[in-house]
């Protein structure tokens, strides 16, 4: 249904569930994932919604980059993301790689 979507959560190994920033009212306000092609042009800048949640229902580049930005930092993902469900490898304790759940960056 979504090209893209996923959870940014409070720590980087929380228990499943998609209500990543809940709990932790307004720690989240302002973050924004941001998609870029494999040249660094922007394609898509998603905003985190209550929960941590964000989606992309547009077309996707061949590489796909992301990067979480909240309050003037970042937290960049090194190697191209592999398909839309940001979930399928940033699991509790990771999966493909994945350090584990997305976080703010510090």
């Amino acid at each position: 249904m979504f090209s893209v979507a996923g959870t940014a959560y409070p720590s980087g190994h929380e228990p499943n569930g998609c209500w990543g920033a809940h709990g932790v009212s307004g720690s989240f306000a302002g973050a924004t994932v941001v998609l870029s092609d494999g040249n660094g042009q922007a394609v898509a800048t998603l905003p985190l919604n209550e929960a941590g949640n964000f989606t992309y229902f547009g077309p996707l580049p061949a590489s796909l980059y992301a990067k979480l930005v909240h309050q003037g930092k970042e937290r960049v993902m090194v190697r191209a993301v592999p398909n839309g469900d940001c979930n399928s490898c940033h699991t509790s304790l990771g999966a493909n790689e994945a350090p584990g759940r997305i976080t703010l960056p510090p």
